[in-house]
């Protein structure tokens, strides 16, 4: 398992996911995806589950811009109202 994406480290984020109750089967992979303004967004995959992540940029942080917590917080608020989102699964305060 080896990150070749800038600011994120596959094997510290597996830890994470373990420690916050959520299971990995096989290699955890990771694939940029393009296109994002303001955060950077990578798909993840293991050999059963498929996930997205969201972090703010590594450099020309604009707080305001870049609030992933913000996102989590309302992307989870809207789970159950008939607004069609992807259920959240974990956020991570440690910047």
């Amino acid at each position: 398992m080896t990150a070749v994406h800038e600011g994120l480290d596959l094997a510290v984020l597996e830890r994470f996911l373990a420690d916050s109750g959520v299971t990995v089967h096989g290699e955890l992979r990771a694939e940029l995806i393009s296109g994002g303004k303001s955060n950077l967004t990578y798909g993840l995959r293991d050999d059963r589950s498929h996930w997205v992540l969201r972090r703010p940029p590594t450099t020309g942080l604009t707080p305001s811009a870049h609030d992933v917590a913000r996102e989590f917080r309302i992307t989870s608020a809207l789970k159950g109202t008939g607004v069609p989102v992807a259920p959240t699964v974990v956020q991570c305060e440690d910047d």
